[in-house]
């Protein structure tokens, strides 16, 4: 059992867990509309690897951080929706270019990023969600 201090403690700090993913979000969102973003030197294709990483490390911190199934789900279709979203973004600001290679960058990014997690989570070698509480733990026989 854990001492009435680490409980406190926990919830303290409880909210750091969203605010980061608030800040990947928003580095994401920031880094697809800025009229100058970073060079990234990796070929002539480096910024599609920018993107599959980018959307692959936002999907699977929140699939790490939110362990329903659903939730998995949701956040999956609503970073390939924003994906879409901010590509159309640039293409309609006229200062960068909208491609669709970057759309599926993206969404290739949220299915790596997802199977990653359910393949950690398979092996056993993922930590538990901080979120992970016994009311939210799934009954016998259901997966997660």
């Amino acid at each position: 059992m854990m001492p009435r201090a680490a409980i406190g403690h926990r919830r303290r700090v409880q909210w750091a867990w969203p605010a980061l993913g608030v800040v990947l979000l928003l580095l994401v969102v920031g880094l697809s509309l800025t009229p100058r973003p970073p060079h990234v030197p990796l070929g002539p294709h480096g910024d599609k690897l920018a993107h599959w990483v980018a959307y692959a490390v936002l999907m699977g911190y929140h699939a790490w951080l939110y362990p329903g199934r659903w939730m998995r789900m949701a956040w999956a279709l609503f970073l390939v929706a924003l994906g879409i979203a901010l590509e159309g973004l640039q293409g309609w600001g006229g200062v960068r270019r909208f491609e669709y290679a970057d759309m599926v960058a993206d969404a290739a990014g949220v299915a790596t990023g997802l199977g990653l997690v359910l393949l950690a989570v398979a092996v056993g070698c993922l930590p538990p969600s901080p979120f992970r509480t016994p009311a939210l733990r799934p009954r016998r026989g259901r997966r997660v």
